[in-house]
């Protein structure tokens, strides 16, 4: 099993996953991590771009964040890529093991909690990203 974990340091859970600069995948065998490699996120010049992030998370089968878009959301579901909500992990290596350890919740797709709409101006369903923190 795959599980990525957006991160703008290498170590953290970004607050935005679409917006991370990189992805930690870490590899799981026998429900204990095998290895982690670090993907950048292949959105050109840092752009917000849906295709990049599913570009560089090929192959993945789970993300763990704290927040996501409609849009993205629902372009993982379609592609059969489980998404669990970061709850109270703030560094990658213990989202994981709170995850392994079933203390994670899955989330249904959507809802990037920024507390605001995503009608009318934004088009593609995804956040322009002036609510991210």
């Amino acid at each position: 099993m795959r599980i990525a974990v957006p991160t703008n340091d290498g170590e953290m859970v970004s607050g935005h996953f679409g917006r991370s600069r990189k992805f930690l995948v870490y590899e799981v065998e026998g429900g204990r991590v095998a290895g982690r490699s670090v993907m950048e996120n292949a959105g050109p010049n840092g752009e917000h771009s849906h295709g990049g992030v599913l570009e560089a998370l090929a192959g993945c089968d789970v993300v763990i964040a704290q927040r996501m878009g409609d849009g993205m959301a629902q372009a993982l579901g379609r592609r059969g890529v489980k998404r669990v909500n970061a709850g109270r992990a703030r560094t990658a290596e213990e989202a994981v093991r709170l995850y392994l350890e079933g203390e994670l919740a899955s989330e249904p797709a959507g809802g990037c909690g920024h507390g605001h709409s995503h009608e009318g101006g934004h088009g593609d369903g995804h956040c322009d990203g002036s609510h991210c923190s």
